[in-house]
């Protein structure tokens, strides 16, 4: 259930940016997912440190995933503790996703 390389991988193929703000609309959020443009945005200015900064990228790829791949519809709740449990458990994962679209 935890996000997978070869996910990420064709998110990517499939056009999925990964873009960070340094503003938020409101409400307060750390992430967004704009299906539309296919964007997994980050919002600079609300997130603590790397490891929110990390774990909400994991987030929004997990609803990218959800959208663009069509796996099964999960509660908001259920997206973060997958994010979480990928983050702890999965780290290639997030350098793959870093080296991909060129974060440090």
């Amino acid at each position: 259930k935890m996000l997978m390389v070869t996910q990420v991988a064709k998110l990517y193929e499939n056009g999925v940016n990964l873009i960070f703000r340094r503003k938020q609309p409101e409400p307060l959020q750390c992430g967004d997912w704009d299906i539309e443009a296919l964007e997994a945005i980050v919002f600079l200015s609300v997130v603590k440190d790397r490891v929110e900064r990390d774990i909400t990228i994991l987030h929004e790829f997990l609803h990218a995933r959800r959208d663009v791949l069509g796996f099964r519809d999960l509660s908001e709740m259920e997206i973060e503790r997958q994010a979480e449990l990928t983050y702890y458990r999965r780290p290639s994962i997030l350098q793959f996703i870093k080296q991909l679209y060129g974060i440090k």
